[in-house]
């Protein structure tokens, strides 16, 4: 018999099990029966299954079980339908021996209709991944997550009870399409819902333009995404080697499409694409294209101006380097004026050489500027200044402009002072400096010569000055004539009488007057002389003996003689 005790959970006996769910495998028929245990009044006997697929029939016995404790009860029903069960529990006691569990039906209600939130692309891993809110459904184990091929099939790729989740490149490459991933939650019973529409993430492209060299032009495509309306998309392009972003945009939702003039070449850009849902805050990012945009190559050899040499009045030789195939203009300008053409050469052949015949060398110098033009016409680069090393004197100092740009592209600078020697060039001093002082004398022509270890398609390794004329004047100090005059007028036009000898300098002679009988009347510097006077007085007229002495330019020398004075 059934007896009814005081009520537990749900109004019924606490000595009765509870029923908690039952589940039903629609493949096997087998089913599960989730339940708690109630109390054990006495001796436990027995559990009975009862079940009916009729409300209107009876209850039918559809299976026993002597496990008190146990939570889940199997067994294999006679069909698959909607049963509804209960259980008895039985106990061996006099009298009151059975207790009745609750009533439920075999549960086969699936979840709510669940879909992806968005499916993106993570920027950093670049692994597909997608999102998902949960249904309001209270028994929800977890979901299953599908690939859609292209033909509509569902493929099973994993079950888990997650709201997010990141595939594997081996189930969806970002880099290609047909990307479509689909969700289904299940309770459990293993009851799945409907399996949702897919969803694709957009899938980014980028090219070049024809000619991208000239116009830095990309072509930057994606498809759309699938699986709602989108409002707008956003497009970045980042530099990725300084992490800047180059541009950015938003276009309209039904844009695929977009192209874009680079402020530069030679860097490597993330691009990737973002699309906004329509009246949401949902977004989904494409996948991110790492594209390198190469610039013209690199030449071997920097563009340089070696060499502005003076070779004549109005003839400057130039000597330099463009990268071999492109065009290159030569310009020059002297002080306060602009840039005029003086060479222009649409297709070069490498090392050049130029002569520059506009200017007058001997005003100022004449400065120069290589240009170097690409394929597209546009100066990719261009050389160092470099001018023409300008001399002038004054007097015995010589000055000349500082020859920089050796020194900017790294070759050393010496300057070799040079004089013309009958046609022919000698040098006679060198400078680091942009100075330098010549010998007190000469009447000559002057040059500079800068010298430098950089390359030279003449191997010459060196840059001429303009030429200048220096009048330093006659040494006379080079001649070494002593003279002595025979006869002296003391008040007449030749009142004193002295030597003369350029060579000589004052204090360095000596001169001594002698009378007929041998007495030394005058004793002086050989270069102020004698004025004919003895104590202050003329002497007689007559025939006087003199000796001289000198000491100079390291050597010595002795003359005596005699001399008239003549009043």
């Amino acid at each position: 018999m059934f007896l009814f005790l005081p009520l537990g959970i749900k109004g019924q006996s606490r000595y009765a099990p509870y029923l908690e769910r039952a589940c039903l495998d629609r493949v096997t028929g087998e089913l599960s029966l989730l339940k708690r245990p109630g109390m054990d009044t006495c001796t436990f006997s027995k559990y009975r299954l009862w079940g009916r697929t009729d409300a209107f029939a009876e209850f039918e016995l559809l299976g026993e079980s002597t496990n008190f404790n146990s939570n889940i009860w199997n067994a294999l029903l006679p069909n698959k339908k909607k049963w509804e069960l209960y259980v008895s529990a039985h106990f061996i006691c006099s009298g009151n021996d059975s207790f009745l569990s609750n009533k439920l039906f075999i549960d086969d209600t699936p979840p709510s209709y669940v879909e992806p939130d968005s499916v993106s692309v993570d920027f950093n891993t670049q692994k597909l991944i997608a999102g998902w809110t949960h249904p309001p459904d209270a028994d929800i184990w977890g979901y299953s997550i599908f690939q859609v091929d292209g033909s509509g099939n569902n493929l099973l790729i994993d079950e888990q009870n997650v709201l997010f989740y990141s595939f594997e490149i081996s189930d969806f490459n970002p880099k290609q399409t047909g990307n479509r991933v689909a969700i289904a939650a299940y309770d459990s019973c293993r009851n799945g819902g409907i399996i949702s529409n897919f969803h694709s993430p957009m899938l980014t492209q980028v090219q070049t333009s024809a000619n991208y060299l000239c116009d830095k032009g990309i072509e930057i495509t994606w498809t759309p995404y699938v699986g709602w309306l989108v409002d707008s998309y956003d497009v970045w392009i980042v530099n990725s080697d300084k992490q800047e972003t180059i541009y950015n945009t938003q276009v309209a939702g039904n844009t695929t499409s977009l192209s874009y003039t680079l402020p530069y070449l030679g860097v490597n850009l993330d691009i990737y694409v973002r699309a906004k849902k329509l009246g949401s805050v949902i977004s989904s990012t494409s996948n991110r294209v790492q594209f390198f945009v190469s610039d013209f190559p690199k030449p071997t050899r920097k563009t340089a101006l070696y060499f502005a040499s003076v070779s004549d009045d109005y003839q400057i030789d130039l000597e330099g380097y463009s990268n071999p195939g492109d065009s290159f203009n030569i310009y020059f300008r002297t002080a306060g004026s602009a840039w005029s053409l003086t060479k222009k050469e649409s297709v070069s052949s490498g090392t050049f050489s130029h002569v520059h015949s506009l200017n007058d060398t001997r005003l100022m110098p004449v400065s120069f500027l290589l240009v170097r033009y690409n394929e597209c016409e546009i100066p990719a680069d261009s050389s160092k200044i470099i001018s023409t090393i300008h001399l002038s004197a004054n007097q015995r100092s010589l000055s000349w402009n500082n020859n920089l740009q050796w020194g900017l592209l790294g070759g050393s600078i010496e300057y070799s002072i040079e004089r013309e020697d009958f046609g022919s060039w000698i040098e006679i001093g060198t400078s680091f400096t942009e100075n330098h002082e010549l010998p007190p004398f000469g009447n000559y022509q002057v040059r500079i010569k800068g010298l430098t270890d950089l390359w030279s398609m003449e191997n010459r390794g060196y840059s001429y000055s303009n030429p200048v004329w220096v009048d330093l004047g006659f040494d006379s100090s080079l001649l070494d004539t002593l003279l002595i005059p025979n006869a002296f007028t003391p008040e007449g036009n030749n009142p004193v009488f002295k030597v003369s000898n350029p060579a000589i300098k004052p204090g360095e002679s000596t001169l001594y007057v002698y009378n007929r009988w041998g007495q030394k009347i005058f004793q002086g510097d050989a270069l102020v002389g004698w004025d004919g006077k003895i104590n202050g007085d003329f002497a007689l007229d007559g025939m006087y003996i003199y000796k001289v002495t000198a000491l100079y330019r390291r050597k010595r020398i002795e003359k005596s003689g005699s001399v008239l004075l003549l009043r």
